[in-house]
């Protein structure tokens, strides 16, 4: 997670939200790793269903942007990529 949310670009307006599914990862370093970030909401997925896609609608649930762009974990940005257009070059 900490790689994931290191890798996307500080741009403003630049909304980001993360759902924990009931992860194994320690708690207290999943908190600390979204506060340290500072622009990050962070949301339980306390629907019962444990999956990717409940977890996407609880984000949509609070999503303000145009645009909808999600990652897991596991995933993170390279420099250099381009989104939308040209708006990161």
């Amino acid at each position: 997670m900490e790689k994931l949310l290191l890798s996307i670009p500080r741009i403003p307006d630049f909304q980001v939200i993360v759902i924990d599914d009931s992860s194994t990862v320690d708690e207290d370093k999943l908190v600390q790793v979204i506060a340290d970030d500072g622009r990050c909401e962070f949301y339980r997925n306390t629907t019962g269903v444990q999956s990717a896609g409940a977890c996407r609608n609880i984000g949509l649930t609070h999503a303000l942007g145009k645009w909808l762009l999600f990652a897991d974990a596991d995933n993170f940005f390279v420099d250099g990529f381009k989104l939308f257009g040209g708006l990161l070059q």
